[in-house]
């Protein structure tokens, strides 16, 4: 049996326990989140539109980040199966990829925004 997948990810019990709530939710990706997981594997899992994403709601405009990115200097590489566990200077980037995608997005609403990230 596979521990992956969106019956599995993260355990029955965290799946549960989401899937539990009636209202409105939206997820953030944190640093644990990628213990064992991809961020493929996990947005899959989750069933997430992506890892960064946005929603309107009201007179609001909510930006989700994903700051899970490791970057040394040269290269990002986004968190995968605890390898963020190195230096602290190196973890906790927003990729150039995500920053292109959020000045898009921010100049496509007028609306109040509230910004999240973990």
């Amino acid at each position: 049996m596979s521990f992956f997948g969106p019956a599995n990810c993260c355990g029955p019990a965290y799946r549960d326990l989401w899937n539990s709530f009636a209202g409105g939710k939206h997820h953030v990706i944190g640093n644990h989140d990628m213990d064992r997981y991809t961020y493929e594997e996990y947005t899959q899992g989750m069933d997430m539109s992506g890892r960064y994403y946005s929603f309107d709601q009201g007179d609001f405009h909510f930006i989700v980040l994903d700051g899970n990115n490791l970057f040394d200097g040269k290269e990002y590489t986004h968190y995968a199966k605890a390898n963020y566990y190195v230096d602290a200077k190196k973890r906790a980037y927003i990729d150039p990829e995500q920053m292109e995608w959020l000045k898009q997005d921010l100049a496509a609403t007028d609306k109040r925004c509230v910004l999240f990230s973990h």
